[in-house]
Formats: structure tokens, C-alpha cells, sequence
């Protein structure tokens, strides 16, 4: 493996974490809520109360691990 080789696994696993955390974040808030609550209103509450930060809240440890797990 060279540094190419690893740099773009890397740009590959940042990609996925930052395309899928969303999604993802969304997910797990439609699982929990108490009542049957539209998507966009779970997603208009989350960037009204934490901005679009909000949607990426807990992902920094991903944006490690992952990465660097694609790049190797």
C-alpha cells in the first residue's frame, strides 16, 4: 500500500460518513419518537434547535475510525 492508495481510502471513508450521517441521525430519531412525527418535522426541529451541525452531533469518532478503516 502506498500514499495514494490511503488518501483516497480515506477521502472514500470522510465521503461516506459525511453523505450517510445524516441519514443515519435521521433514522434513530424516527425510530424513538414517541408518535408517528413526519421526517420533516424531525428534521426541521433538528436544524431549528442545532443548526445543520445538528444532523453530524456524535459522528466525530466515525470520522476517525471509519476513515482511517477504509484507508488501511
Amino acid at each position: 500500500m502506498n500514499a495514494n492508495d490511503f488518501f483516497c481510502g480515506l477521502l472514500a471513508g470522510w465521503s461516506q460518513v459525511a453523505v450517510g450521517q445524516p441519514f443515519d441521525f435521521l433514522k434513530v430519531r424516527i425510530q424513538t419518537a414517541t408518535s408517528d412525527v413526519p421526517i420533516f418535522n424531525i428534521a426541521k426541529d433538528i436544524k431549528g434547535k442545532f443548526g445543520i451541525k445538528g444532523f453530524y452531533r456524535g459522528s466525530s469518532s466515525l470520522f476517525f475510525g471509519f476513515a482511517f478503516t477504509i484507508g488501511t
